[in-house]
């Protein structure tokens, strides 16, 4: 099996500015989030062209790259995290206009909680908090 990971981190030593490259534990995990997803893009695609071996093939490499990455946090425990923040804010004046102020506040690990995921329980946390 190639997961192409040291392909990755070598042009990402290649492409890092004049400073020499030398890897934190966030940006080798960000070069393994960024392997998932696209293992994850080719799932879907070889899944719609019926293409269970590649699947097969593609969803072995996935799980491999998972277990690189520390645990994932929950979205309960995201959104904890991120009502702590916001109980930071004025109950009144908060909505979704403070989002990147929210953003900002939070102090969550890339590696275990995607920011993708995060902006997504603001952002429900917020219109929860609006109409409730």
């Amino acid at each position: 099996m190639s997961f192409g990971l040291l392909s990755d981190i070598t042009y990402a030593s290649k492409s890092s500015t004049s400073k020499p490259f030398l890897a934190s534990d966030n940006e080798i995990y960000e070069i393994i989030s960024r392997a998932i997803k696209r293992r994850q893009e080719s799932i879907d695609q070889f899944s719609r062209a019926n293409r269970l071996d590649l699947v097969e093939n593609e969803s072995s490499e996935l799980l491999l790259l998972n277990s690189y990455l520390p645990q994932q946090m929950t979205v309960q425990e995201i959104e904890l995290e991120v009502v702590k923040v916001i109980d930071q804010f004025d109950p009144g004046d908060v909505g979704i206009k403070d989002l990147g102020k929210i953003l900002k506040k939070l102090n969550l690990d890339n590696a275990r909680a995607p920011k993708k995921t995060v902006v997504e329980v603001v952002k429900k946390v917020l219109s929860s908090r609006k109409t409730g």
